[in-house]
């Protein structure tokens, strides 16, 4: 079957010209070549598919029979072939990309719109996941994880690790003064972004040394929020370092204890297994290329 399969186009090109000779010449093979192709597909049927004469080459009734069904099966097959070299030159349909809410708010605020700027025909339905763990819908080309990866058939791409730092308003500090360990933040209000559990740990730079956070006052599942209240002067709390950078410039904020730091957060791009169209592959490339510089 996969050698008929694989002789059909020659047939039907002959078929279609009546000559040996120039469908030869588009196929772009020798005469003998398609001849002996031709000739092995007759074998392989046990019918005769031309007559062939040194003057013209006609179909005989099984030809006939056998090139209506034929042409229709070349001609789907050239269209599927000429819509995936469109696609490669101009890509175009749905790519589905599922992500928390938290990765957009912190990181693909307006870059998404961009993306599709860029690609215009490109179709993207994006679905934007309350929680901060990952969704774990295979339902999707794309997806954006958190956390420890089970082993799985998907594709795994790492994009990085996010680590988080403690930071305050200078209200805060004017209030409560500068901690000069992490024993002294027992008595100052934090707020928490993590909804799951209460227990919060702090990481030493220097040594193995581990310390616990005291309960948390607010407990909120937005990072926008937790950084409302911090900016507010009422608390201190947690952000990503390479978030906080920028309204730490501004003077908004200053990090606490500089030495320690939250456990870092591994982020992992998920899609299933196998080759993506390339509307899926620019898609996932730009994302890569966005937490390259996180």
């Amino acid at each position: 079957m996969q050698k008929f399969m694989a002789d059909m186009p020659f047939f039907v090109e002959v078929a279609r010209r009546k000559s040996f000779t120039t469908s030869a010449e588009a196929l772009g093979i020798p005469v003998a070549t398609l001849s002996r192709r031709v000739a092995a597909m007759e074998k392989n049927l046990g019918v005769r598919l031309f007559r062939r004469t040194t003057r013209k080459v006609e179909l005989t009734e099984e030809g006939e029979s056998l090139y209506k069904q034929c042409e229709l099966i070349v001609t789907q097959a050239q269209g599927v072939k000429e819509n995936i070299l469109h696609e490669q030159k101009s890509p175009s349909g749905r790519v589905r990309l599922c992500l928390p809410a938290r990765t957009y708010m912190l990181y693909l605020q307006g870059r998404l719109s961009a993306f599709s700027k860029l690609w215009p025909n490109i179709d993207l339905h994006i679905h934007i996941e309350r929680h901060w763990m990952d969704f774990g819908s295979e339902n999707f080309d794309l997806e954006i994880r958190y956390g420890r990866q089970p082993d799985s058939s998907l594709k795994i791409h790492k994009l990085g690790t996010l680590y988080a730092g403690l930071y305050a308003a200078p209200e805060f500090l004017e209030r409560y003064g500068f901690p000069a360990t992490p024993h002294d933040l027992r008595d100052m209000p934090r707020v928490q972004q993590n909804i799951s559990s209460n227990v919060v740990r702090l990481y030493s730079e220097t040594s193995s040394e581990t310390i616990v956070l005291p309960p948390p006052k607010h407990v909120v599942n937005s990072p926008t929020l937790a950084e409302e209240f911090i900016l507010a002067g009422q608390v201190f709390g947690s952000l990503v370092n390479s978030v906080a950078q920028k309204i730490e410039a501004e003077g908004l904020v200053t990090r606490l204890l500089p030495e320690w730091r939250l456990k870092g957060v591994d982020v992992f791009l998920v899609m299933p297994p196998g080759n993506p169209p390339r509307r899926v592959r620019l898609l996932a490339d730009y994302l890569i290329d966005i937490f390259k510089n996180i």
